[in-house]
């Protein structure tokens, strides 16, 4: 999930991992505003959930999207036997006005009994604010809190599962993070 954020201009920045229940969270603060950004992978809902908020009410604005994440030919291991585009037969990325981000990948090397492809879904919630969406990319402006719940399906059949129950998830945050510290 690439995240774009006027609010990610930082004057001050922390960020630190609770090891006992595998929560990552970052901070920084603008002036008299402070965010944070809060997430872990649920081993109970099989879900990876990311929150951001800001403790002092602080107006939220970001741009968010599913995307492969970039690979630099310069840094590739000699030894790596595939190239990016040797593996990768189609991408597809879509949004929906709902908040719905899909990622689908199907790969060119196929045999029986093989992992065909995988997709990534990401449903955002939003408290306040208004929403967006611009071509893959899904704009909030002035929110209280943003929310964003992935769930990532491997798929070994054809055509490759586009479906999760990441839509499903109507829990919050802080109910997922008990759940899974549990």
């Amino acid at each position: 999930l690439e995240i774009i954020s006027e609010n990610l201009q930082t004057e001050r920045y922390t960020r630190g991992v609770n090891y006992e229940t595998g929560e990552a969270i970052i901070a920084w603060q603008i002036g008299e505003d402070i965010f944070d950004r809060r997430v872990f992978s649920s081993r109970s809902d099989n879900t990876i959930v990311m929150k951001m908020s800001s403790p002092t009410n602080s107006k939220i604005s970001a741009k968010l999207r599913l995307v492969q994440l970039p690979v630099d030919i310069d840094d590739k291991d000699e030894e790596q036997e595939f190239a990016y585009a040797d593996v990768v037969e189609e991408v597809k990325a879509s949004v929906s006005a709902e908040g719905k981000l899909k990622y689908v990948t199907e790969f060119k090397k196929k045999w029986d009994g093989s992992l065909k492809g995988f997709v990534v879904e990401t449903q955002i919630r939003v408290e306040g604010g208004t929403v967006n969406t611009d071509g893959i990319w899904f704009q909030v402006d002035d929110a209280k809190s943003i929310t964003a719940y992935t769930s990532i399906l491997l798929s070994h059949d054809l055509p490759v599962t586009v479906e999760t129950e990441v839509g499903l998830q109507n829990d919050s945050y802080e109910t997922l993070l008990d759940r899974h510290r549990k």
